[in-house]
Formats: C-alpha cells, structure tokens, sequence
C-alpha cells in the first residue's frame, strides 16, 4: 500500500512541482479503487491523527482531505484554508463547514433576515475560525466591559415576554420580583456558571437561577414550578447551548433557553457534578453512579467499570463530548499519588456502556528533567474544563517549584489535556515567576492555550485590615503530545482595584469573553473585533 500511494500521489505532481488537477481525480479514483475497504480505513486514520502542515498536506488529493474531516480539528481546517483557493472553496462547503461548526462552535447561528427560519451561514464560521486562531495566537485587542453587580445591574433587560412577575410569583412562591428583572440578593460566584457567551447564577436569598446573556444583555429568570424554593439550595450545576441545568437535594432541574420549558426529575441520592451538550443531561451522584437524562423522559443508568469504582472514586468529574454522542469522565488515581506518580483516566460512554479507556501517567521527571515534586492542581477544587476551541480538555495539571541560581525560585505548572478529535493526550508546561502562587491561594484557568492564574496579594491599609490585590497574570505554552514544548512568556493581564479579600475564580473564556467572578459581581472583557481584523 505504501508504494502504491507514494506513486499515484507522485503522479499528481506536474514537473515543476506543481498539482496536476487534471489527473488528480482520475488517479485517486484508481487508487481508491484498487484499496480495500481496510485499507482506506487505515490511510483516514493515518490522517486524522497527525497534525496536518502546509507542506504535507498540499500533496494530498483535496478528495482524500475531504473525506476525513470529521477528524479534523480547527487549526486542520484552517492550514487546508491557507493551501489555495480551491482547497479554501472545498471546505467552504456545505457538508463540511457546518459539520464543523457543529462540532466547534455549536453556539453559532446566523439569523437570516425576514427568514421564518434560523439558518447557519458559511462565512460566520470562517469569521469564527479567523477570530479563534488569532485570539489562540494571542493576537487581539481586550475591551473591558463595565462590572456587573447582580443585584443591583439594570442595564440587562428581562424578558418579560416569556417571564412576567405574575408568572415568577406563582413559579416561585415569593413576592413579585423587581419591575427590572431583577432577583433580590447578591451573586453567589461559588453558583455561576458560565458558557456560550451567557452567565448562570443563583442568589443569596432567592431560589431562582438568573441566566445573563452578555451578547445582546438580556435575563431569563428562571424557577422551578411546584417546587418551594424558599432557601438557598438552588444551585447552577451545568450550563449548555440548549439547557440550563440546577439541581436541590435530590432533584435535577432543567430549562430549555430558548423557550423556557421546565422539567424536574428526582434522584435516587444526592448529586455531586452534571453536564449537558444538546438535551442530553450527565449527572455524577453522590453514591457514585451516573445517570444519563435526555431532557423531558426517564432517568438511565449508566454501567461503570470496576477499576474505575475501587480506584478513583474522589477524584471523579463528567463532562459531554462535544457532538454529544459519547459522555466523558475524568478520574484521577487516587493510588499512584501514593506511589509518586499521577494517572489520569478518562472513560468514554456510548449507548450508557464504556466504549473505550484512555491513560496518561504524568511523568516523573518535566520535559527539562527537573524531578517532580509539588503538589496536584486537582487539589486546589479544580474542574474537568469542557473543550475548547482546540477541542482539548483540561484534565489537571501539577505544580512544583523550580530553583534558578540565575533568576531565583519559579513555579513550573504542567497541564495534562485530552484531544478529543485526535483522541489522545498532551502536555503543556509553563513557567511562572513568584507571583504569589507559592501557596494554595490563587485560582487557575487554561484557555486555548494559555494559562490565566491570579494569586492572592494582601497589604494592610490605614486601619490595619489586609485587602487584597486582584491581578490576573497570562501566560502562553504550546502543545505537545510527548511532554515538550516550550514555555511562553508570563506578562501581567490586568490590573483590578484593591477589594476586600475574596475569592475570584477565573471561569472559562471562549472567542467572545473571558470573565472573573467575585463576591457579588464579576468582571468580563469582550475581545474587540476591530483590533481582531487589523492584529
């Protein structure tokens, strides 16, 4: 096989070097034709799990490419776009665009005017596919939105048109509330969410869940019908691009967004983590089972392996794959931590049975042979990160200090991520000056390829009370499926005023926005598209 594809791609070359179009159909038919069915399965699986280059992937037949993209990736897609004008045409099609858009920017939509229909347009993509490299390169301009204090905010209007004060007062049980949309009490950070460009909180003193749409900043508020929620107990668990997902006790609540539909189930425990893509609803329960709900019908169980019940019991998340067909949980082994090594297990569901298991053991020594020893990220409360532009998972990480004679001590943070369309594991490294990060008290974020960590800084003020300093430090690395790559340069991101001490999570960022939450309010930049195009 190896001999004859070498030939018939050699025969697509003119003299120069040049593709010859007019062969290439009839030589790849004739390829593909004298393949068998194995052997063309094995030359798309070569494909998809190499990372395409330029120089590579031009020699290809542009039929052949095609017929592979669902295993493509952004940064794939993007290098066929660069190759010429008839590569760009080939995966500006129909079939193959928009696929991709399902699997990447399931939130991308494109509103056809005076169309009784929502319709998904070619050239958003490709704009979301430009904005997504530039801002993963690091290419773009920050524009500081004004904060947002959740209970005193009035420039989100509510819609009121789905969700009247009459209504809220009878879903609810409470008094009305605020003309503005306005739930009383403040925002919990420790109960938001955030994802498709919208925030789901819940507050100190209603039981309602507040959505927040920070594109067009309009509220939906949001309350369990037949259900007393006169206490705090009302907690955001998962936010989608269909649903809202909360969860009280024993009971699971879902909202579809887009046309408030309530629906209410009741578990046989309490529950301790969900996820949701689509309609479909993972939830992670206390007595360790997962239950899969698609929105609307029965609950189902899934079936778990035994290595994953006797082994990694405290360390479970779940999160939905992408095109929501297969669920995914991370567990980290609790028993290699004692032998000195970490393992990180991630257990793909299909049909509610396991369908394949993935292994990473982080290793003993960096890329740079410095032995480690430091402390799991997973510790801090970190959550399995849904993917992200790249498709990539955030799984954990580890962190260690590293003494330079030349430069001092630096903490080094190694990120263990999971590609789920090149379905295998990377590595990224970064290296930090002390910032602060020396201790357990700071917050982390990886996000396209960078690393937002904000440490905790303390001065005392006239009165002698400690205040904290907010200051989020970025910082860049590049990917790599063995361990290397290089560490990016650290530089500080922004600057918040002193506030008293709090404790600010980094939430995940996506091409729209990148938030911070804090007590009672929360901080968003919006990347602006004009610095986007002239970066």
């Amino acid at each position: 096989m190896d001999n004859q594809l070498c030939q018939t791609l050699g025969n697509l070359r003119l003299a120069d070097d040049q593709p010859d179009y007019h062969a290439r159909k009839k030589n790849l038919s004739r390829l593909m034709k004298d393949l068998t069915s194995n052997e063309i399965r094995l030359l798309k699986q070569i494909l998809s799990q190499v990372t395409l280059q330029t120089d590579i992937i031009s020699r290809l037949p542009l039929e052949l490419v095609l017929s592979i993209s669902n295993y493509l990736d952004p940064r794939d897609i993007l290098t066929c776009f660069a190759i010429s004008k008839t590569w760009r045409a080939g995966f500006k099609s129909e079939q193959v665009i928009f696929a991709l858009a399902d699997r990447v920017f399931p939130s991308l939509v494109y509103n056809e005017p005076n169309a009784g229909e929502t319709r998904l347009h070619s050239d958003s993509v490709v704009k979301a596919l430009c904005t997504w490299t530039k801002i993963a390169e690091g290419r773009y301009g920050i524009k500081a939105m004004t904060k947002y204090r959740g209970d005193a905010e009035t420039s989100f209007v509510a819609d009121t048109e789905v969700y009247s004060a009459t209504e809220l007062e009878s879903m609810s049980n409470r008094a009305p509330l605020h003309v503005s949309g306005s739930p009383d009490g403040a925002l919990d950070s420790v109960k938001a969410l955030y994802g498709y460009g919208k925030i789901a909180w819940s507050t100190t003193t209603d039981g309602v869940v507040v959505l927040d749409c920070l594109r067009t900043r309009s509220r939906q508020i949001f309350a369990a019908s037949g259900m007393r929620l006169a206490d705090t107990g009302l907690v955001p668990l998962a936010l989608g691009d269909k649903l809202v997902v909360a969860g009280m006790y024993h009971y699971l609540c879902g909202w579809d967004i887009e046309t408030g539909t309530h629906k209410r189930v009741t578990l046989p425990c309490q529950l301790e983590d969900a996820a949701t893509i689509g309609f479909k609803v993972v939830v992670w329960m206390t007595n360790k089972e997962m239950l899969i709900w698609d929105f609307g019908r029965s609950l189902l169980p899934v079936a778990l392996p035994e290595s994953l019940l006797t082994t990694c019991l405290d360390n479970i998340q779940c999160q939905v794959h992408p095109n929501s067909s297969t669920v995914l949980l991370n567990a980290l082994d609790a028993s290699t931590a004692v032998q000195g090594s970490l393992r990180y297990t991630l257990y793909e569901f299909s049909d509610r049975k396991l369908a394949q298991t993935y292994c990473f053991d982080l290793p003993r020594e960096d890329p740079k042979g410095k032995l480690l020893r430091g402390q799991p990220l997973d510790h801090l409360g970190h959550k399995f990160i849904r993917a992200d532009s790249y498709g990539l998972f955030t799984m954990g990480g580890f962190k260690y200090f590293v003494d330079r004679s030349e430069t001092g001590s630096i903490s080094r943070f190694l990120i263990v991520q999971f590609n789920v369309y090149k379905k295998r594991f990377s590595l990224q490294y970064f290296d930090i000056p002390e910032i602060g990060v020396g201790t357990s008290n700071f917050s982390w974020h990886v996000w396209n390829n960078q690393l937002f960590v904000q440490p905790d800084h303390f001065e005392e003020n006239s009165a002698g009370y400690e205040r904290a300093l907010s200051t989020i430090y970025q910082f860049k690395s590049e990917t790599s499926a063995t361990g290397g790559g290089r560490p990016g340069q650290g530089r500080e991101w922004q600057e918040l005023s002193q506030k008293p001490r709090s404790e600010y999570v980094c939430v995940h960022g996506d091409d729209d926005f990148l938030l911070l939450l804090g007590d009672r309010e929360y901080t968003s930049w919006s990347f602006a598209s004009n610095d986007l195009d002239s970066a």
